[in-house]
């Protein structure tokens, strides 16, 4: 491809009355075997398809926290940080289009197990400074963004392979901690005057506590290191402890959890499980108690429901809990799983239901801290 001139955005800002600029992560996605599709079946069902399978890629967007700015034909652009910023947008972004992607496997695979037509998805995404107002003349006006961080998502989208997703720079900067990519390029983009570096996603994985503290000395805390050493001594001989730890953004929480954590280790203080919450997980019900069970299972973030179940069941028996499969259930309904076909699981009202899967986890962490030390 011909690489090109970029836009000017003070242009942009000064053709866009009551307009601002900010950071924003742009996400494109498109839907590969559209035209096989279009050549195959009449307009009225490529129009239900297409929609059934934008339902289900823009769900994972909402989730996140992002918003679908425009459908255009056969692919939709998604915004994060616009018109609302959040934090960690890039990361939101990414974590998006990775579930967007596992979604639109699955929608996918049926649809050629019915249809024989494959389907897969490419997605792009690109964090930069864009003018953010309203657009359009006469009586529509429609609020979207503008600027090379928009044209840099969509000509990655373009570049790459259905079923991947490309990041840009800036996105990989903010996200590498929490995503796995592979180098991809220098890629030639269209419209772009140089050759662009991009990073193909390949896994989502848990952010890796203290790679970058242990680089900084501690100072100061003694005290508070004291108090957290004194809860794991009494641990230790047998005494449940809760700790709680407050303060300002900054003053250093994650890091003194952080020292705690690497003392519990240095001591051999029992099992320990280290889960995140992030702020996009708000709207999830239970998010952190399914965080906490696939931390305290040993398995990956994206392990698979029906393998998280089953993992589920497993622990039941070996912690020899009354029927088993239904306690099982029971958990996994409140994490939003299938729960089998397990008839007293069903039957129960839902907030009996949930009381119930509580009593559960309760009896298997238990069962687990009679072993040793539960951190």
């Amino acid at each position: 491809m011909a690489c090109g001139r970029r836009l000017d955005t003070q242009t942009l800002t000064s053709a866009l009355p009551g307009s601002d600029r900010r950071i924003v992560t742009v996400l494109f996605a498109d839907v590969s075997g559209f035209t096989a599709l279009s050549a195959r079946l009449d307009p009225e069902r490529v129009t239900e398809i297409l929609n059934d399978f934008f339902k289900v890629l823009a769900e994972p967007i909402y989730r996140c926290g992002g918003v679908v700015d425009k459908y255009m034909g056969d692919a939709l652009m998604a915004l994060f940080g616009a018109p609302i910023a959040h934090e960690d947008d890039p990361e939101r972004a990414v974590l998006a289009g990775y579930e967007l992607q596992r979604a639109a496997h699955s929608f996918a695979a049926e649809f050629e197990r019915q249809t024989g037509i494959q389907l897969a998805v490419r997605v792009g995404i690109n964090t930069g400074l864009v003018v953010a107002g309203a657009v359009g003349g006469g009586p529509k006006r429609e609020y979207t963004v503008m600027g090379d961080a928009v044209n840099v998502a969509q000509r990655l989208e373009a570049a790459a392979e259905p079923g991947t997703i490309l990041v840009g720079e800036e996105t990989f900067k903010y996200t590498r901690d929490h995503f796995e990519y592979l180098v991809s390029g220098p890629l030639c983009l269209k419209g772009l005057p140089e050759p662009l570096i991009a990073y193909r996603l390949v896994a989502w994985r848990a952010a890796k506590w203290g790679e970058l503290r242990d680089r900084i000395p501690l100072v100061g805390r003694q005290s508070e290191l004291g108090r957290l050493s004194s809860c794991l001594d009494n641990l230790r001989e047998g005494n449940p402890q809760v700790i709680g730890l407050i303060g300002e953004a900054g003053i250093g929480k994650s890091r003194l959890a952080w020292e705690f954590i690497k003392a519990a280790g240095r001591r051999h203080a029992g099992k320990i499980i280290r889960i995140r919450c992030p702020s996009y997980g708000h709207g999830q019900s239970f998010r952190m108690l399914a965080t906490l069970v696939v931390a305290w299972l040993g398995l990956a973030d994206d392990t698979t429901p029906a393998d998280l179940l089953s993992a589920l069941q497993f622990r039941a028996s070996v912690a020899q809990l009354p029927q088993g499969e239904t306690s099982a259930a029971l958990l996994a309904s409140i994490l939003e799983l299938e729960a089998g076909n397990d008839s007293l699981a069903e039957r129960l009202p839902p907030l009996q239901r949930r009381n119930a899967a509580f009593l559960v986890l309760n009896d298997l962490l238990l069962a687990e801290a009679k072993q040793q030390p539960l951190i």
